[in-house]
């Protein structure tokens, strides 16, 4: 069976956290690896060579985490699943097969790469699954891009004092960085091809500051309930994992808030609320670097 519904983003705006927690409801199955990465690595046409590289990292999760749970508590299912996972060919059967652990329970995959898919790809994954839910959670871009980079720094046993200005600026600004930021583009190819009904926006100020109604929303609109015993035990530190960090140096701030403005903006005349945040900071860091007015 294919998932109930995906998380497609974005990085770095408290998909860890969600993980970390829907695991823990009665009726929700996840995979032991949180991110599969399948839509993603077969857009690029790069396919074996891309989950290799991820089977390797989540190899070293295991190690790290399962392994040695499994020696005090066997899970035979999180064995067969890794296994399933490391060693079957990439495909839609294989990625199929990856959901049939779950126990009639409600299946998820959260891979916050998929908002970058195209829309040739969407397609193939709405052919694949046309009733499947799915949910995005925008965070500041500005902060996101640079969170990633914080991220990516620290993936590379990098101290990020040791770390350049320029290489910085370039973590923070190529392609793929603005890609995962361009919020709109995401919305309008997954909107177009899938219902109003099937699609939910959120933000990660929600994790930050009303978690718990958040997660009801997010709840209700996968069909679930919403048990207060759930809710008051959600854990809270997740959101905090490596390269959160909101703190971005001047020059690249100034930058980040140039590439951003219009989608803020645009963003903001749709939605409102936090990112009424979003568009005030943006234009103070432009504001205070004389920018704003050649916008």
């Amino acid at each position: 069976m294919f998932p109930d519904f995906l998380v497609i983003g974005a990085q770095k705006s408290g998909t860890t956290w969600l993980y970390h927690n829907l695991k823990q409801h009665p009726d929700i199955w996840l995979p032991p690896v949180k991110e599969i990465h399948y839509f993603n690595f077969k857009q690029k046409n790069n396919m074996d060579r891309r989950i290799s590289k991820i089977r390797r990292r989540h190899w070293q999760m295991v190690i790290r985490e399962q392994v040695v749970q499994n020696f005090k508590d066997p899970n035979f299912k999180d064995i067969l699943w890794n296994f399933r996972f490391f060693m079957g060919k990439p495909s839609d059967v294989w990625y199929e097969s990856l959901f049939d652990f779950s126990e009639r329970k409600v299946t998820g995959d959260i891979t916050p790469d998929y908002c970058i898919l195209t829309e040739e790809n969407v397609k193939h994954l709405h052919q694949l699954m046309p009733k499947v839910k799915i949910l995005l959670i925008m965070r500041n871009p500005i902060q996101r891009a640079w969170s990633y980079a914080v991220m990516q720094i620290k993936l590379d046993g990098i101290s990020l004092d040791k770390v350049s200005e320029e290489q910085l600026f370039k973590l923070c600004t190529n392609e793929t960085t603005r890609l995962k930021g361009n919020y709109l583009r995401a919305i309008k190819i997954w909107t177009q091809i899938f219902s109003e009904e099937q699609f939910l926006t959120a933000f990660f100020e929600e994790i930050k500051y009303t978690p718990e109604s958040l997660m009801s929303k997010i709840l209700n609109f996968l069909g679930l309930e919403a048990s207060e015993g759930f809710i008051s035990g959600l854990e809270k530190g997740k959101i905090f994992a490596s390269g959160n960090t909101g703190i971005v140096p001047p020059r690249i701030a100034a930058r980040l808030a140039e590439d951003y403005y219009l989608d803020i903006k645009n963003l903001n005349q749709i939605y409102g609320g936090y990112t009424d945040n979003w568009l005030d900071y943006a234009e103070k860091i432009l504001a205070s670097t004389h920018h704003l007015n050649n916008l």
